[in-house]
């Protein structure tokens, strides 16, 4: 999300109409590929498994995986060259939500 409209609580109404929409379709869960745009800034010194690690116990903060992880999501690791995104060096995290 573009900075200028972090912290308005967007993201938070849009995964709950997503999850609601997944709800009303008898989802029984979420699943999903977040990027880890904070991760090009750590990748000298992280591995991509142990950046996602530190987001989960709140020691780093990334901008959109800390916000997934914040509405409810749960990481369940990672998928390497999911998507080509400089930012997550081509990494995403593997996000669940149970309903």
């Amino acid at each position: 999300m573009e900075p200028a409209f972090r912290g308005l609580g967007l993201a938070r109404q849009l995964y709950a109409a997503r999850i609601a929409l997944a709800l009303g379709q008898g989802c029984r869960r979420f699943v999903a590929g977040a990027r880890i745009p904070g991760y090009h800034l750590a990748m000298d010194l992280l591995s991509p498994e142990r950046y996602l690690e530190l987001v989960e116990r709140k020691v780093i903060y990334d901008p959109t995986l800390s916000t997934q992880l914040r509405c409810g999501f749960s990481l369940r690791g990672l998928l390497p060259n999911y998507i080509f995104d400089p930012e997550s060096m081509n990494c995403a995290a593997l996000i669940v939500m149970e309903f």
